[in-house]
């Protein structure tokens, strides 16, 4: 019967008395040399593996190349540095808020050099349609982390609709969340695809995956919103069936604004008259006519109405 054979594993204070010594991803038999960035089989004799890769002259060249070598720390002014990269975040947020093009950006560098000759960020500003784009992700990776910590610390809502896009496959879901933070916050969480048909179960699993995704609890979910189609608050298939399976408390709200359009749809069918109709004719009564908006106009200033 064969002995059993035993191994040296790595230890946290190897790096303590070790500082160019960490541990290895290739496993607990090994180490990493952050001088020769090299892994280290220490399975033998542990401690003595590393003094002897210490010992070697590959280590001892490394270590003498990483001495001499200067910090790029020195070249940099930090003061402008973060006066630069705030105005760049700035100016991305301006682009975002207003819906305008990152390629605007390219120009924006030569431009505050003209507006501002003496500001040394306008001179180091260099955020062309590359860095904007970066910039932007990264400010939404902050955002949705923010989203996420309230969301899983506190109730919220979600609600969800397909998009009307027919130029792909897949449509996207936005999934929106509202939930309070001293104010009421509705902000946008993710926006998924559905590779899938748009069934109440794909779109329910959807919702659920990109909670967990997130690492949402569902529980935390009180409610959602959604038009009041049968794919969304069908009580056996519909998105609302597939919440309720996983949170039973959760509460379905319908729009408000779907049923008054639908209550008044019905309500109008019972007319003599098609209203539709009618407000086609008035429309194209006035719009071929630039004398009946005048007598419109006045009309309207003469009843201070608009």
């Amino acid at each position: 019967m064969s002995s059993k054979k035993y191994f040296q594993a790595f230890i946290p204070s190897y790096s303590t008395d070790f500082p160019c010594i960490q541990k290895s991803r290739k496993g607990e038999k090994y180490a990493f040399c952050t001088v020769c960035r090299c892994d280290l089989n220490i399975a033998h004799a542990g401690r003595r593996d590393i003094l002897l890769h210490l010992g070697t002259k590959k280590h001892k060249d490394s270590a003498q190349i990483v001495d001499t070598n200067e910090k790029l720390g020195g070249y940099f002014s930090a003061s402008v540095d973060q006066g630069t990269i705030r105005a760049e975040c700035l100016f991305t947020a301006f682009l975002i808020e207003h819906n305008v093009p990152f390629t605007a950006a390219d120009h924006a560098g030569d431009l505050f050099r003209k507006m501002f000759p003496n500001s040394k960020e306008a001179v180091a500003y260099t955020c062309a349609r590359t860095k904007t784009a970066a910039i932007a992700k990264e400010m939404a990776n902050q955002q949705v982390s923010s989203v996420v910590s309230c969301l899983q610390s506190g109730p919220f809502s979600v609600a969800t609709d397909g998009s009307n896009d027919t130029g792909n496959d897949a449509k996207l879901y936005p999934i929106v969340v509202t939930f309070v933070d001293g104010i009421v916050h509705t902000a946008l969480l993710a926006m998924p695809t559905l590779e899938g048909d748009s069934t109440g179960r794909n779109i329910g699993a959807l919702v659920l995956d990109t909670l967990k995704a997130h690492n949402v609890p569902v529980r935390n979910c009180v409610g959602m919103a959604c038009d009041n189609a049968p794919v969304m608050i069908g009580s056996k298939n519909g998105v609302a069936a597939v919440l309720k399976e996983n949170h039973e408390n959760i509460a379905i709200l319908g729009c408000c604004c779907h049923l008054i359009n639908l209550a008044a749809q019905k309500g109008s069918a019972c007319l003599p008259v098609s209203v539709d109709e009618v407000l086609i004719d008035v429309y194209y009564y006035l719009e071929k006519s630039s004398k009946r908006k005048d007598k419109l106009r006045a009309f309207q200033c003469l009843h201070d109405v608009e």
